[in-house]
């Protein structure tokens, strides 16, 4: 029997690339408000579950500021009924505070796994997981293998340090930032 465009399914996988483009490539987070239910809901290791959609444009935007050149990469979308699953990777480079770790202005390649739940043409519901161990290992922050209990321990200090330089430097930039902002009679925070 022939597909009618009464008896077709939406594609919810173009949906899903539309907004991933805009929201993580282009930063258009007012994108957010045109594919996202009201009511969305996002499920995130780790986090209270994000509800409505300026919850989720407060989290854009933070990963946004963490990794400012962060690229997305779609590499598998599958559509079921009213749900997609998503298969990606995002890359950047970390210049802001990204997981509670200061700017270490390393790169970042992060694999991550989205299952999103439509109600109609808009996005009610999303469950999120990603690689944040590979993460942590990309920021130098896990102890290289076999390094046993000495050298994680001799680890654990050498990360406390490189923590405490990080947020100093991290301080100068937002000092330097704040003196140059007020000598062109703009306002600080």
């Amino acid at each position: 029997m022939a597909h009618t465009a009464e008896t077709e399914e939406p594609d919810l996988k173009k949906r899903v690339a539309e907004l991933s483009d805009l929201v993580w490539n282009k930063g258009d987070l007012s994108a957010a408000d045109t594919y996202l239910s009201p009511d969305f809901v996002g499920h995130y290791p780790g986090v209270p579950d994000l509800r409505g959609t300026a919850a989720y444009k407060r989290m854009a935007a933070e990963l946004r500021r963490a990794l400012p050149d962060l690229a997305h990469r779609q590499l598998t979308l599958i559509q079921e009924d009213d749900r997609v699953v998503m298969r990606a990777e995002i890359t950047g480079t970390q210049h802001g505070e990204l997981m509670g770790v200061p700017p270490t202005g390393l790169p970042v390649r992060r694999s991550e796994t989205t299952v999103l739940r439509f109600e109609g043409d808009r996005i009610a519901e999303v469950w999120y997981q990603a690689d944040e161990i590979g993460t942590f290992e990309q920021l130098g922050l896990t102890p290289p293998d076999g390094a046993g209990p000495l050298g994680q321990i001799a680890h654990t200090f050498r990360l406390m340090a490189r923590f405490a330089v990080l947020q100093a430097k991290a301080g100068r930039a937002a000092k330097a930032s704040r003196a140059r902002n007020a000598a062109q009679g703009g306002h600080t925070a």
